[in-house]
C-alpha cells in the first residue's frame, strides 16, 4: 500500500508540474510556429517567466522582465521572417534575440525595440539565417504579462535601388517588412532622415503627354505600421540605378510625413522622364500601405537586363523586367552571323506586373562558336519591340578555362588552356552584376587558385579575357 501511495504521489507531482509549466519559458518549451509563410499566423501567450535582457542596456532594460520563446523554421528559400508583437498586459521596452537549434545565441541578433506602445515588430532581415533550419526567438518585455505574436514571411523585390517597383496612377499595395538599408544607398539626409533602416525603392515615368514643367503627386495612403512611428521619409532623384550603385542619380528633394497618409509633390519634370523614389520607415517602422503617382504611365516593359553565358556545350539566356503592361510573351531569336535571325523559343510573360520578374531560356543545340541572340516582346495586340543583341562565345573544340570544384566553399581552382595566351584577367560578378573579385595571371601559368571564403552563398559569373582578346564566361556556385 505504501509503495502504491508513493507511486501515486510522484505521478501527481509530475502531472501538476507539467500542467503548470510555463509554455514558452525556454527553448525546450518554446511555442512552435512551424515554418511561417506569407499569411500572418498569430499566437497568444503569457510571458510570466521572468528573466533579464541579453544585450540591450539602459533605462527600461534593467532588472527582470517577462520572457517568451518561440520556435520557427526557415523555408527552402531562407525567406525573411517577421514577428509582429501586439501588447496584451505585457508592457515596457522590448528586446528580441535569436538562438539556433541547439539553443545557442546567434551573435549580432539582439534588437532593442524600445517601448512597444500598441505593438512592435522584429524581422530576421540581414541575420544570414540558413534555409531549411530551425531557430528560437526570445521575446523579452519590461514587465511580465500576456501578449500576441504573429509570424509571416516576406520577400522584398524592391530592396535595392537597381530593382525598383514601378508605380503609376493605378494604386497598388506596398510593404517594407524585411527590407534593409544598403551601404551604397544615398545619405540619409537625402531622405530627410537621420538614419536608414528598412528603405525600399520605387520608380515612375512621367506621362509623355504632360505639359512641361510636369508635376507628379505621389500618394502613400492606408499606412499601418508597427515599431518606430507611423509614416515615411521619402527621397526622390532623376535617373535610375544599376545594381546597388546610385552614382547615376541626381538628387531632387525629400518629403517627410507621419500618420496614416503621406503625400509627395514633385515639380519641374519633363514628359517621359524617369524618377527614382526611396522611402524609409519613420524611426525604423515596418509598414503596409497603398501607393500611386499621378500624371505617370506604365512602360510596356521596363527591362532591367538581358545577358547570356556559355556553360559546357549549352548557351544560357537570362533577362529581367521591372514592370510589364499587357505583355503576352518574349521571343528569343538566334543568328550565326548577327544579321539573319531564326526563332529559338518563346517564354510566356506575366502579362501585367509592377515587380521584378526573371526569365531564362537554354540553347542546347549550339551550332557555331559565336552565336548572336536577340530579345523582343509581343503584347496582347501582337505589337513587337526588339531589345539589344548579345553575343556568346562557345568554343567548339576547347574551353579557354575551367573552374573546380563547382560548387566551391573556400577556394576556386582555375585551369587554363596552355596554348592561347600569356596574360589573362579573371573578373567575378555577383547575381546583381556587381564586381566582387578580380585577379590577373601572367607569364605561362596554366593554373591558379583564388580564395572565395568571404563571398556569400549564391551564384556568381566569372569572366575571363586573355592576352589575345578572347572572352569567355562561366558560372559557379559558392556553397
Amino acid at each position: 500500500m505504501n509503495v502504491l501511495r508513493i507511486c501515486c504521489f510522484y505521478f501527481l507531482f509530475f502531472f501538476v508540474k507539467q500542467l503548470f509549466s510555463q509554455t514558452g519559458s525556454s527553448c525546450a518549451t518554446a511555442i512552435n510556429t512551424g515554418t511561417p509563410n506569407g499569411t500572418s499566423t498569430c499566437y497568444s501567450q503569457s510571458n510570466g517567466t521572468t528573466g533579464s535582457a541579453i544585450g540591450c542596456v539602459g533605462n527600461g532594460y534593467g532588472g527582470s522582465g517577462g520572457v517568451t520563446y518561440l520556435k520557427f523554421c526557415t523555408n527552402s528559400s531562407g525567406s525573411c521572417v517577421g514577428f509582429d508583437v501586439t501588447n496584451g498586459t505585457a508592457s515596457g521596452n522590448y528586446e528580441f534575440s535569436i538562438f539556433d537549434a541547439a539553443c545557442s545565441y546567434v551573435g549580432g541578433s539582439v534588437a532593442c525595440g524600445g517601448v512597444a506602445g500598441t505593438g512592435t515588430e522584429f524581422t530576421t532581415a540581414g541575420l544570414g539565417l540558413a534555409a531549411n533550419s530551425c531557430y528560437y526567438l526570445r521575446v523579452w518585455s519590461g514587465t511580465a504579462g500576456s501578449l500576441s505574436v504573429c509570424t509571416k514571411t516576406a520577400v522584398i523585390t524592391n530592396d535595392l535601388c537597381g530593382s525598383p517597383q514601378q508605380i503609376s496612377s493605378v494604386t497598388q499595395a506596398g510593404s517594407n517588412l524585411c527590407a534593409t538599408a544598403s551601404p551604397t544607398d544615398p545619405p540619409p539626409s537625402q531622405f530627410g532622415a537621420g538614419s536608414l533602416e528598412n528603405n525600399i525603392w520605387y520608380s515612375f515615368t512621367t506621362n509623355t503627354l504632360c505639359v512641361s514643367p510636369c508635376t507628379v503627386v505621389v500618394s502613400i495612403t492606408n499606412i499601418s505600421c508597427v515599431g518606430g512611428g507611423s509614416g515615411f521619409q521619402i527621397g526622390y532623384w532623376s535617373g535610375s540605378c544599376t545594381g546597388t550603385s546610385t552614382t547615376s542619380l541626381t538628387y531632387l528633394g525629400n518629403t517627410t510625413g507621419s500618420g496614416g497618409a503621406v503625400t509627395t509633390t514633385i515639380t519641374g519634370l519633363t514628359p517621359g522622364q524617369k524618377i527614382t523614389i526611396g522611402i524609409d520607415g519613420n524611426a525604423g517602422a515596418n509598414c503596409t500601405f497603398s501607393i500611386a503617382a499621378s500624371n505617370t504611365q506604365l512602360l510596356p516593359v521596363d527591362l532591367l537586363y538581358f545577358y547570356g553565358y556559355q556553360q559546357g556545350k549549352e548557351n544560357y539566356l537570362e533577362w529581367s523586367s521591372l514592370s510589364e503592361s499587357d505583355i503576352d510573351y518574349y521571343l528569343i531569336e538566334y543568328s550565326n552571323n548577327g544579321i539573319d535571325f531564326k526563332d529559338l523559343g518563346r517564354v510566356k510573360a506575366n502579362g501585367n506586373s509592377t515587380s521584378k520578374k526573371v526569365y531564362s531560356l537554354i540553347d542546347s543545340y549550339v551550332e557555331t562558336e559565336y552565336t548572336f541572340y536577340r530579345l523582343s516582346y509581343f503584347d496582347f495586340a501582337k505589337k513587337q519591340k526588339i531589345f539589344q543583341i548579345v553575343n556568346i562565345n562557345n568554343p567548339s573544340k576547347h574551353l579557354l578555362f575551367s573552374v573546380y570544384p563547382n560548387p566551391g566553399k573556400s577556394e576556386l581552382n582555375f585551369s587554363f588552356d596552355d596554348a592561347l595566351f600569356v596574360k589573362k584577367k579573371i573578373s567575378i560578378f555577383d547575381f546583381k552584376g556587381q564586381l566582387v573579385k578580380e585577379i590577373s595571371f601572367d607569364n605561362f601559368e596554366y593554373s591558379g587558385t583564388l580564395n572565395i571564403e568571404e563571398l556569400k552563398k549564391g551564384i556568381y559569373t566569372i569572366n575571363l579575357i586573355n592576352g589575345s582578346g578572347e572572352f569567355q564566361t562561366l558560372k559557379f556556385v559558392k556553397d
